[in-house]
């Protein structure tokens, strides 16, 4: 984590400053995360790409996978591994110049692996949907603020809202910070946008 946050601030001090006018809707991102889920901590690796394909309509896919683990009993301690595709398809409104408000709707893919030594593997999957309202404003040149509200189904149903910064080093690069929380979960991650 130190490495991640003195690879940014390097970032933010060598880089010439992008001024952005309003949220940019077509990138490419990868970052990594930690968080914890009723009683299992876990952390993972996220990458997820936008394309509008008009003024408003745009395509939106993801890929992450997790990996925690949890105590089943004082002398079994169990894996989890986890993978999740999504692809859906959003809508976005400008509102002003700096701001947009979207909504999207995701198909999902999950695969989930349980192991613990001597016991036999278990391996499930599941499909389910992920429902998305929120808003992205640049509150200065170079920043940029996200809010969503989403409620994703698959096992079992869950509701939460995000909170993210973007910083713009460059015209194509960004680096950026969220937050989720939801009913049982909360994650934080780090990561880092190309915009094209």
């Amino acid at each position: 984590m130190k490495k991640v946050i003195l690879t940014s601030a390097l970032l933010l001090s060598v880089s010439t400053v992008y001024a952005a006018e309003a949220p940019r809707w077509n990138f490419l991102s990868g970052s990594y995360g930690s968080g914890e889920s009723d009683d299992i901590d876990y952390t993972g690796l996220n990458f997820s790409g936008n394309k509008l394909i008009n003024d408003n309509v745009f395509i939106a896919v993801g890929f992450s996978t997790l990996s925690g683990d949890y105590d089943y009993s004082s002398s079994v301690n169990v894996d989890v591994d986890q993978s999740i595709l999504s692809v859906g398809v959003g809508y976005r409104e400008g509102i002003n110049t700096t701001t947009d408000l979207f909504s999207s709707v995701s198909f999902l893919r999950a695969s989930i692996t349980q192991s613990a030594t001597g016991y036999v593997t278990q391996k499930d999957s599941d499909t389910g949907f992920n429902v998305k309202l929120g808003a992205r404003s640049m509150i200065s040149d170079e920043v940029e603020l996200m809010a969503a509200i989403y409620h994703t189904e698959y096992e079992s149903g869950r509701t939460g809202v995000t909170i993210g910064a973007l910083y713009n080093v460059n015209s194509e690069f960004s680096i950026g910070a969220d937050y989720d929380k939801s009913d049982d979960t909360s994650s934080f991650s780090l990561g880092a946008y190309y915009f094209y």
